[in-house]
């Protein structure tokens, strides 16, 4: 550890090590930032240097046949588990290889391919895995440790078929001889039922600071880390405000730097909002980079050394960011647009304050969100943090309607106000069909639909609005179908509306 600059062994280290070393199976739960990375990376080395002296020629005669497979989520987390692996060079005989979609499939299966004494290890996402699996490139018939880092993410992005395909390629472990080792940030069902199939019964469990418990629109009670040491603020406003409010508050950020610029980290559902932050930033003096998930790796690779670099301090990103990533003093976050689902909302925030350090994240949250109001203002409380008085009122609201099914928001767009189209810096809204915020989804992160524009209307009991964000109160009403004021009878419908007549008798 020391040879890679870390010299405090972190709580999860502290209590996955014994286990994970004596070879048994082992289920981690730790937030993010917490050092699972070397929790599992410093027992999977021990495992893979073990088995290399008994087959000290193994890595010459069978090239491409690990004994240690990592499996995670997205590119970038496989690039950053194999650089921590290669780092460790200098300590120990070590070799990671890296394979991922969006690189060259052939260079990958030429490094598999080389002959060296050095133990080693394989750090891969599921698709390519499968591909250099098929090739012959990749062989696990020696695999004696099996990782899956963010098995949370992996199965909420629908990788489950793949990973069961990687499983069937792997040693049967019916006399106990592979050991698996699996980690996640929440323990969601998916993860539980994994955890049943793939451990064997005597694992064990390491839960770091599981004091948070949030209920999820399907009623499931999920742990959630509690992160004190990140201040959360989350704002309540329209779409077209977001713009003059996230200029505010790097201008805020910028007035009390000093000669280095605080680094920011701004997250949105669909590429082409990125695009849009971007020249948004730039139009104010900001050094910008994207990141998102039809980009290149080179170019992606570029985003992020520049942002840990400081070269660019403004990166905006979608959820291919999002995960996993260990951007070493990072303390700002922004949520322009709010995620699918309170899981990753937390590991979005994450991203600030990781290692001890203090952090920051504001989010805005429009009314389309406000299925995830009630689960937010409970996770608000628990750490301490303020709550918007508008989202107070939101939560109150999506307590009492019907809760949507399925993971995230899928129908978050029925809640949503007209109004929540995008704006440029001056707050002014774009003449765009699909608004600024539309376009195509990131192939990591979720978005929904764009909406066409709705007729205002507006009917007894109606002023003041709850969903309404102008001084007026002019009560913006929703399409027919998505909670509206039928115009012909002049009485509310709808989920939402004894909360509006409720405040129309006050």
């Amino acid at each position: 550890m020391k040879s890679i600059g870390h010299r405090r062994v972190t709580p999860v280290q502290r209590r996955c090590w014994p286990a994970a070393c004596s070879g048994g199976d082992l289920l981690a739960i730790a937030p993010p930032g917490s050092g699972k990375t070397l929790a599992f990376l410093l027992p999977a080395i021990e495992a893979a240097l073990e088995d290399q002296k008994g087959n000290r020629n193994i890595g010459k005669k069978r090239p491409g046949a690990p004994a240690v497979l990592v499996v995670a989520p997205t590119r970038e987390l496989t690039l950053q588990i194999a650089n921590v692996c290669n780092k460790l060079k200098k300590a120990v005989p070590v070799r990671a290889v890296a394979v991922y979609g969006g690189a060259s499939q052939e260079e990958q299966e030429e490094a598999l391919k080389q002959t060296t004494s050095q133990a080693l290890l394989v750090i891969g996402t599921p698709g390519r895995l499968l591909a250099v699996l098929e090739s012959g490139a990749l062989a696990l018939d020696r695999a004696k440790m099996l990782i899956l880092d963010e098995a949370d993410r992996m199965l909420a992005l629908g990788f489950e078929e793949q990973l069961s395909d990687i499983r069937k390629s792997l040693p049967d472990n019916g006399q106990g001889e592979r050991q698996t080792l699996l980690f996640s940030a929440t323990f969601p069902k998916a993860v539980r039922a994994i955890s049943k199939t793939w451990l064997r019964k005597e694992y064990a469990t390491v839960n770091i600071e599981a004091d948070t418990k949030v209920t999820l629109p399907n009623g499931e009670i999920q742990e959630m880390a509690h992160m004190s040491n990140v201040e959360q603020a989350v704002h309540v406003c329209a779409e077209h405000k977001k713009s003059r409010k996230l200029m505010k508050y790097i201008t805020k950020l910028r007035a009390a730097d000093g000669r280095a610029r605080s680094r920011v980290l701004v997250f949105a559902n669909r590429i082409k909002t990125v695009q849009f932050i971007a020249d948004l930033c730039k139009r104010h003096g900001e050094k910008v980079s994207t990141l998102h998930g039809t980009m290149k790796q080179d170019k992606r690779d570029l985003a992020m050394k520049d942002f840990k670099a400081g070269k660019t301090p403004v990166l905006i990103a979608t959820d291919v960011a999002g995960r996993g990533l260990d951007i070493a003093g990072l303390e700002y976050v922004v949520n322009w647009d709010f995620p699918g689902s309170i899981e990753q909302y937390r590991h979005r925030v994450g991203r600030a304050g990781r290692a001890g350090r203090k952090g920051a994240a504001l989010s805005f949250f429009t009314r389309k969100f406000a299925p995830l109001a009630d689960d937010l203002v409970k996770l608000l409380k628990q750490g301490g943090h303020p709550i918007d008085p508008n989202l107070d009122v939101l939560a109150r609201v999506a307590a009492a309607l019907p809760q949507p099914t399925g993971k995230g928001v899928k129908n978050a767009d029925r809640f949503a106000a007209v109004g929540d189209e995008p704006a440029d810096e001056n707050g002014d809204l774009e003449e765009d069909e699909e608004g600024g915020g539309g376009g195509n989804s990131d192939d990591d992160g979720g978005a929904s639909t764009p909406r066409k524009k709705a007729k205002l209307t507006q009917g007894d009991g109606a002023k003041p609005a709850w969903w309404n964000n102008d001084k007026k109160g002019s009560g913006k009403v929703f399409k027919k179908g998505e909670r509206i004021v039928d115009k012909s009878k002049k009485i509310l419908i709808g989920p939402g509306a004894d909360e509006l007549k409720a405040r129309g008798k006050k």
